[in-house]
């Protein structure tokens, strides 16, 4: 990092929570799918989750948009510090 702009650092720790998130959202979308599926087997008026597809893509899609805000606040102000002063400490 060092040497490296501020934007370049955001970027790399920004495309590397978000190949995470993407992979945990994946299996976690799967897995409540099936889940979901067979707990919702158990009522009288069922519903079909295929047609509610939009509920996943509408809550991955809030999560993306969350963790990117927050991923990149915090390694925007991480960035902006001056190595210098956490090296004298060390």
């Amino acid at each position: 990092v060092l040497g490296a702009s501020n934007i370049q650092i955001i970027y790399k720790l920004s495309s590397e929570f978000f190949q995470l998130i993407c992979i945990a959202s994946m299996i976690a979308i799967a897995a409540s799918y099936f889940l979901m599926k067979e707990w919702l087997q158990n009522f009288a008026y069922r519903i079909n989750l295929i047609e509610q597809w939009w509920v996943f893509l509408l809550i991955f899609t809030l999560l993306l948009i969350f963790v990117m805000i927050i991923v990149s606040l915090k390694s925007f102000f991480a960035a902006r510090v001056n190595p210098v002063e956490n090296l004298r400490y060390e």
